[in-house]
């Protein structure tokens, strides 16, 4: 009696894990599945903090851009006598935004004009609107180039600086 007691008991036993298992294939979906959610969200942020970057960078561009067209494809020619970079961007302002600026500066003293070559330099604009003055700084590369290659330059929509010619 007691065995048939304890083979009913192991047979109940073993059928009952059969038909309810031990619950990690549901375990596994429901791991998945949030793993899956987890990952699409970090890929949604992390597309829209690029996206986010990108704008932020394009309207830098595109704010010095409305004062001095082609500002961020400048290039000055090597050995440019008697060059005032500052003057330069100065005199190529928009006509509607000339009554805005008050001073452009150009910090160009990682330049060397005597070297072929891209080098950083920082625009400084000091403008004023509705009586109110600021003060906006741009990081821009300037490409310093020969006078042969000017002409080129300016075709492929460049602004150059520094030869009568252009």
């Amino acid at each position: 009696m007691k065995k048939t007691i304890v083979t009913l008991i192991m047979i109940f036993s073993m059928l009952s894990t059969l038909f309810t298992g031990c619950g990690q294939k549901n375990m596994d979906e429901g791991f998945k599945d949030t793993k899956d959610k987890v990952e699409s969200g970090i890929k949604d942020t992390k597309d829209k903090v690029e996206s986010d970057m990108k704008e932020t960078k394009d309207d830098v561009v595109l704010d010095f851009k409305e004062y001095i067209d082609k500002i961020d494809q400048v290039a000055v020619v090597r050995d440019a006598k008697d060059f005032d970079f500052s003057k330069s961007l100065t005199e190529r302002l928009e006509e509607s935004k000339k009554g805005e600026v008050k001073k452009i500066t150009v910090d160009d003293s990682k330049i060397d004009y005597s070297k072929p070559g891209t080098y950083p330099a920082e625009v400084t604009m000091e403008l004023e609107k509705d009586k109110k003055t600021r003060i906006e700084k741009r990081k821009i590369d300037v490409k310093v180039i020969s006078k042969e290659e000017a002409e080129k330059q300016v075709d492929m929509g460049y602004l150059v600086f520094g030869s009568e010619e252009m």
